[in-house]
């Protein structure tokens, strides 16, 4: 019985993550698209980093806020591989679901996890 409240939490939580990106599209300028916090993988160390991230559909590009420099952009177009992740890259439990991959014809490959199912959902369906 308990994992049927999961469950409904789970579900809950997804409906949540997906009313709250829809109210940030609708009251959005239009300038930003998309963002919100996501986990990255590093390329070096593979260890995971808290990042803010903002889809900027006049650019087409990824970039972190706030940054006086910009200290990574992803860089995708049509010939990009996005896709949500049957495997947590994480290894978390409460990252089942949450992994997406990035990759990029100039062989980058980004590794990013969500809060959420819902929000995984949402940044993939974006981007693609």
């Amino acid at each position: 019985m308990a994992s049927n409240g999961a469950s409904a939490r789970a579900a809950v939580d997804t409906e949540n993550s997906l009313e709250k990106i829809k109210r940030q599209l609708a009251s959005g300028s239009g300038r930003k698209l998309l963002q919100g916090p996501l986990l990255k993988r590093s390329e070096t160390l593979r260890k995971w980093n808290e990042r803010w991230v903002i889809l900027d559909p006049t650019t087409g590009k990824m970039d972190r806020r706030n940054e006086p420099a910009v200290k990574g952009t992803v860089i995708f177009d049509a010939n990009s591989t996005i896709t949500a992740s049957p495997v947590n890259f994480h290894g978390l439990p409460k990252y089942d679901g949450c992994c997406f991959y990035i990759g990029t014809p100039q062989k980058n490959d980004y590794f990013l996890c969500a809060e959420t199912p819902g929000a995984a959902r949402a940044w993939v369906a974006t981007l693609q």
